[in-house]
Parts: structure tokens; C-alpha cells; sequence
């Protein structure tokens, strides 16, 4: 495993916010309410944390002008990240 690789696992690991937000997008495409209803985390700590691995490359949206009903996924990188969580 390369550094950065090794820096974005350490990165989504210091957080559990962040954690718990690419473990929530993991099998579908969400809306930030399904995630903070279904983390119990607070809205600001999701949004937060969707912008935080939005600029790592680790979540996308796909309708990022929208003002409303922005759709989040995880990209290939955050999946590989989120399988080798438990690895370090």
C-alpha cells in the first residue's frame, strides 16, 4: 500500500463522523437526510462530513447544482478505502 493510500484510510479513520457517513453510502446512492436519519448523526456533522470526503475523492455527488435533493455515492476510491478500514 502506498502513503497516500495509507493517509486516506488514517484520514476516514480519525473521524467517526466520517465513518460512519462512507460506511452509510456503501451499498446505495443517498439523499444527506437518509444518512443523518439512519447514523443518528446531527445534519451539520453529516453535511460536514460529506464535504470532507467529497474533497478527498472519497464521495461524489451526482447533481451537485441542485439545491436541493443533492444525491451522494461512494466513488471506487472510497470503496477501497472503506474495505481496508479495519486494516490498519
Amino acid at each position: 500500500m502506498d502513503l497516500k493510500y495509507i493517509n486516506l484510510i488514517s484520514y476516514v479513520k480519525r473521524s467517526e463522523h466520517r465513518t460512519k457517513v462512507l460506511k452509510n453510502l456503501e451499498k446505495e446512492i443517498k439523499f444527506p437526510r437518509d444518512i443523518f436519519n439512519q447514523t443518528r448523526l446531527q445534519r451539520s456533522d453529516v453535511s460536514r462530513a460529506l464535504k470532507e470526503l467529497k474533497s478527498k475523492k472519497l464521495v461524489h455527488c451526482l447533481n451537485e447544482n441542485e439545491k436541493q435533493g443533492r444525491l451522494y455515492e461512494i466513488t471506487g476510491l472510497g470503496k477501497k478505502v472503506l474495505n481496508n478500514l479495519d486494516s490498519l
